[in-house]
């Protein structure tokens, strides 16, 4: 399999982030008209992550079948301009 998931062109640098998510409903999976043509552009340099609630790990008990642990936190994905 090959994938081309980075661009470098004179006017800059573009990164793919390949999904198969984008190809089909959210609500039921199935196909959507714009199956050949799908996708999403994002300034990655205008968005990430805020934190309401860091990350915090809590250890689960050992009962056999392995080390368990629960991740928890509370965050939004941050947008600076949608309109860029």
């Amino acid at each position: 399999m090959r994938t081309i998931d980075k661009l470098t062109l004179d006017t800059g640098e573009v990164h793919l982030h390949p999904t198969a998510f984008l190809y089909t409903k959210a609500s039921d999976g199935t196909d959507q008209a714009q199956t050949t043509r799908s996708g999403i552009v994002v300034d990655m340099d205008m968005c990430g992550l805020a934190y309401t609630r860091m990350p915090r790990v809590v250890k689960i008990p050992y009962l056999g079948g392995g080390q368990k642990a629960i991740v928890d936190a509370i965050f939004l994905n941050m947008m600076d301009n949608v309109r860029a």
